[in-house]
């Protein structure tokens, strides 16, 4: 019989484990919690990206962190309950092997700020 690992699927079929367990882990937060559409997107874009890959590594990456302070990891460090944290850390994580996939397929497509400071002593 033939080995059957995880590892010798291809990328869309290793997201698209990870997104199983991590659709079956946010589904224990209510539809009525204001975070619940952030989660839902970002699980929402991830499922796109598996799909069509329509989605790119930065769009993922912003659902995670982002200037405005609205990312999904912002909900792991503010909550209370430590279970709840725990499930939002799993989606942070979920959504970021997803980025990850996504950069590494079009590694050009980085978005890359460098800043050049000038130091005057």
């Amino acid at each position: 019989m033939k080995n059957k690992s995880i590892l010798n699927l291809q990328s869309e079929q290793k997201v698209g484990v990870v997104l199983m367990v991590a659709e079956r882990v946010f589904s224990v937060i209510s539809k009525g919690d204001e975070r619940y559409p952030a989660g839902r997107e970002a699980l929402d874009k991830c499922w796109l990206w598996v799909e069509s890959h329509t989605v790119t590594g930065d769009e993922l990456y912003e659902l995670i962190d982002n200037a405005d302070y609205t990312g999904i990891s912002e909900f792991a460090e503010e909550e209370e309950d430590l279970g709840i944290a725990r499930l939002w850390s799993l989606l942070v994580d979920a959504v970021a092997y997803t980025s990850w996939k996504a950069y590494k397929m079009y590694p050009k497509h980085w978005k890359v700020s460098v800043q050049i400071v000038s130091m005057s002593f």
